[in-house]
């Protein structure tokens, strides 16, 4: 089945976040108690000819490495929490994020899922996930609100190379694409039926697509391009067809799932993709920008810093902040 982005789509991103300081937290708690080759009483993790690459070495590496997340993650945090004021919509939206990342956690430890969480939101500076959450919110906001306000300087390179649009499909799951059962092509046929007797797209793949997460949407997966994600099969057919077309049966077996997709181009104008109202549609645009330009999160707090009355403690803060960054001191 063809992943889609939900409505909060940087949680995903959150989640990663979250790993990666319980990693760093498990190895910091553990550090010097590795079982294994000792040399000058220090813990051998790795031995190439005659050199040894102990503990220490990689601890302080990890250490100085985090030293400057942690700096700019609080950073970003101010600067975001200064620049977006905190409406209702915000606060409904911090809400459902701390509840989405509530339930991954429930998965994997029903019982101590809350005691976890806490421990992730002390090592990481954050007083509990509500405040976590709300600062992530606002993050997010501040860097869609830039991406809007330069919309037609970050997309037009993309749009110029990549094949840009904005895709829908209805998907019917089968068994073996190749030798369909006599039920599965009866679904295949109500698509064609619907479709045939005019009903939208977007109806149809409401009423009959198999991809849940995507038919609630009217069968949209949103922005694509030449570097999206998807099935080769799919993608393939998907950057030919023109706005509006709607393609032949597509037959798809993967490792993930095995089935005949409908396709068509819901967009492929460039103005039209820049402004595309769509939540949904429009937050998959946000990300492809941002995969495609992966400094622009560094970029979007600075520039924002700018406008503000930071202090930054001393010099060095300022410095090792804006190396992390890799902006330079503007002459005055």
């Amino acid at each position: 089945m063809i992943e889609t982005l939900k409505k909060q789509w940087f949680v995903v991103l959150i989640g990663a976040i979250l790993v990666s300081f319980l990693i760093y937290s498990v190895y910091d708690t553990n550090k010097g108690k590795l079982p294994g080759k000792v040399v000058d009483g220090k813990d051998v993790i790795a031995s190439v000819a005659d050199q040894n690459i102990t503990a220490d070495e990689v601890f302080e590496q990890l250490k100085n490495q985090t030293s400057d997340e942690l700096l700019f993650a609080k950073f970003q945090d101010t600067v975001a929490s200064l620049a977006i004021e905190t409406t209702d919509e915000i606060k409904e939206e911090a809400k459902t994020l701390q509840q989405n990342i509530e339930e991954q956690f429930k998965l994997n430890d029903p019982t101590n899922y809350k005691t976890t969480i806490q421990k992730q939101m002390d090592i990481m500076g954050y007083k509990d996930l509500s405040d976590y959450c709300m600062k992530n919110v606002k993050l997010n906001k501040l860097k869609t609100n830039y991406i809007d306000s330069h919309m037609d300087q970050l997309f037009t390179p993309i749009y110029d190379k990549k094949n840009s649009r904005i895709v829908a499909h209805i998907l019917i799951k089968m068994n073996d694409s190749a030798n369909p059962t006599e039920e599965e092509m009866k679904k295949v046929q109500a698509v064609d039926k619907a479709l045939g007797e005019g009903k939208s797209f977007a109806d149809v793949a409401k009423e009959y697509s198999e991809d849940v997460s995507s038919a609630v949407n009217g069968g949209s997966i949103g922005y694509t391009d030449i570097d999206s994600g998807l099935v080769e099969e799919f993608k393939k057919v998907a950057l030919e067809l023109k706005q509006g077309q709607i393609s032949d049966w597509v037959k798809v077996k993967s490792t993930n799932y095995s089935g005949w997709h409908k396709i068509i181009a819901l967009e492929t104008d460039k103005k039209a993709i820049e402004e595309v109202k769509d939540e949904f549609d429009r937050n998959t645009l946000y990300r492809a920008i941002l995969d495609n330009n992966p400094d622009l999160p560094k970029t979007i707090i600075w520039e924002s810093a700018k406008n503000m009355n930071i202090e930054y403690g001393n010099d060095e803060i300022k410095k090792q902040l804006m190396n992390y960054m890799g902006v330079k001191e503007e002459n005055k």
